[in-house]
């Protein structure tokens, strides 16, 4: 009898030991991910500043004209347009 108790406990033991590992591996993985999530939100709060920044550039109409004719050569009626190309050097 006090075999198959003592066996009892040992197996119990063992089972109570490996779900404290799992629980602490579990806890370890979730850490990594908040972790992980905490980072990302820092990205995207860096990230939203600077597209705000830009918002407010790109609200004023001045900003938005002179950034449409730098990128896409945009000109009003009547204005012309100088493309300046550097000469080539060898």
């Amino acid at each position: 009898m006090k075999q198959a108790l003592a066996a009892f406990l040992i197996i119990l033991i063992f089972i109570v030991i490996f779900r404290v590992l799992e629980i602490r591996k579990e806890r370890l993985e979730s850490e990594i991910y908040l972790h992980n999530l905490l980072v990302q939100k820092e990205e995207f709060k860096i990230e939203n500043q600077k597209l705000e920044k830009s918002i407010g550039y790109f609200s004023f109409l001045e900003n938005l004209e002179k950034e449409v004719k730098a990128q896409f050569n945009f000109r009003q009626i009547g204005e012309k347009l100088i493309i300046i190309v550097p000469p080539k050097t060898d």
